[in-house]
């Protein structure tokens, strides 16, 4: 690419104003606390969404204990035994042969040969 092309690349893209960690970290705690994610922060900010959380994984690793956000569609704390008889009443009722009914081989085997 030519000087004239990456400056006229350059261009396009406006490049963002860079955040203060004084004016990032209240916003982001206040998002998080809220349950919100780095989509919302960006928008605040005038911000990439990309860039708040490059900017929150610098701070952390200068020692800088900010949460973690929570991610779009997590799954948070599972009821194991809710989701299992969810996918049991989903399922079609059918109950596998087991040896003692059967004559000692499996449906597989059965059908294999």
């Amino acid at each position: 690419m030519s000087d004239s092309q990456q400056t006229a690349a350059a261009e396009t893209k406006p490049r963002r104003a860079s955040v203060s960690a004084e004016k990032f970290i209240p916003v982001f705690i206040r998002h998080q606390q809220a349950g919100n994610g780095a989509k919302e922060i960006a928008e605040e900010l005038g911000m990439d969404q990309n860039g708040v959380s490059v900017k929150a994984s610098g701070l952390r690793k200068m020692g800088i204990p900010l949460p973690q956000l929570s991610r779009p569609g997590g799954c948070g704390k599972l009821d194991v035994s809710a989701l299992t008889a969810l996918v049991e009443g989903l399922l079609p009722a059918s109950k596998p042969k087991t040896d003692a009914e059967g004559d000692g081989t499996s449906e597989t085997e059965s059908t294999e040969s």
